[in-house]
């Protein structure tokens, strides 16, 4: 041990160990400052608190991980806390760092930009490993897409999870069994996918046909309607209509039946019939608002 003594002989000034340096009572104190008001207390047993004694108002105690690198490129560690059990007897994986939070650079540093990511990292059979990431812009990002929430429960149930969210826009296609159906200008729906629903929403316009004959449908579908044992998959939602080749007296229906596209269909004495793509004609016009279920 090396203490550097000023001329007075009262105080050490500075302290350097080459090796262990060992605080042997219950409750040592360790503090900083000319005031010693940030102090670095032992509590038997437990661990150690770290406590800015000033009372005054506005006065938290704040512990800073700073990095010495003076170029700061995408996907550099800042800082970083890890958690481990390295005495863990049966060793193996069980000793390897099995959670840990640290600050990563989203891109090089500047005198204008320091955007960093928060990642949460935890550990199941290796080394923690990312699993969600707190970006610069406030978001969550998941690690991988399977990743999700539980919600309504305080444990790991299933049917609680949510984790799918996608929206977007398709362009599908109108078609009987034979001919054509094109849609020019309004030929685009959006779709909205939580968990296993699907929404779809907006207008379609026949631009042009030829001959179209045989049971009209939509395909095309961004997500495909699964084939369940107990047909819970089957959907009906109303499609409003405009300028067909026939007069309808009832609505018309889309019918989700399975796979990648569905019926339009029309609900007669209470059973229903798939409608002609004959009675299309250019000028339809088609608007929906409907919902399934994907797998």
């Amino acid at each position: 041990m090396v203490a550097k003594v000023p001329d007075n002989g009262l105080n050490i000034t500075d302290l350097s160990a080459g090796d262990d340096f060992n605080l042997t009572s219950d409750g040592a104190v360790i503090s900083f400052g000319a005031d010693g008001e940030i102090k670095l207390t032992h509590v038997a047993d437990t661990g150690l608190t770290l406590k800015h004694t000033a009372t005054a108002d506005d006065k938290p105690i704040v512990l800073t991980l700073q990095t010495g690198e003076t170029d700061i490129a995408a996907d550099d560690v800042i800082g970083k806390i890890e958690f481990q059990a390295p005495d863990e007897g049966t060793g193996t994986d069980a000793v390897l760092v099995a959670a840990a939070i640290q600050a990563r650079s989203e891109g090089d540093f500047s005198s204008s930009a320091n955007a960093t990511s928060l990642d949460f990292m935890t550990g199941a059979s290796e080394a923690a490993a990312k699993q969600w990431s707190l970006l610069s812009t406030g978001h969550w990002l998941p690690a991988a897409t399977d990743h999700g929430i539980y919600l309504g429960v305080n444990s790991a149930t299933a049917s609680n999870l949510l984790d799918d969210y996608e929206e977007g826009t398709f362009t599908p296609t109108l078609a009987g069994s034979s001919g054509t159906i094109t849609c020019g200008t309004y030929g685009t729906l959006e779709y909205t996918k939580i968990g296993r629903k699907v929404f779809i929403s907006g207008e379609l316009r026949v631009s042009a046909i030829s001959s179209p004959s045989g049971d009209f449908k939509l395909t095309g579908l961004p997500f495909a309607i699964p084939n369940l044992s107990g047909l819970q998959e089957r959907t009906v939602s109303t499609v409003w209509i405009k300028n067909f080749g026939s007069t309808l007296d009832t609505p018309l229906l889309a019918k989700f039946e399975s796979g990648s596209e569905f019926n339009f269909t029309v609900i007669t004495n209470g059973d229903g019939g798939n409608i002609n793509a004959n009675i299309v004609e250019v000028g339809t016009e088609l608007v929906f608002g409907a919902t399934y279920i994907t797998s």
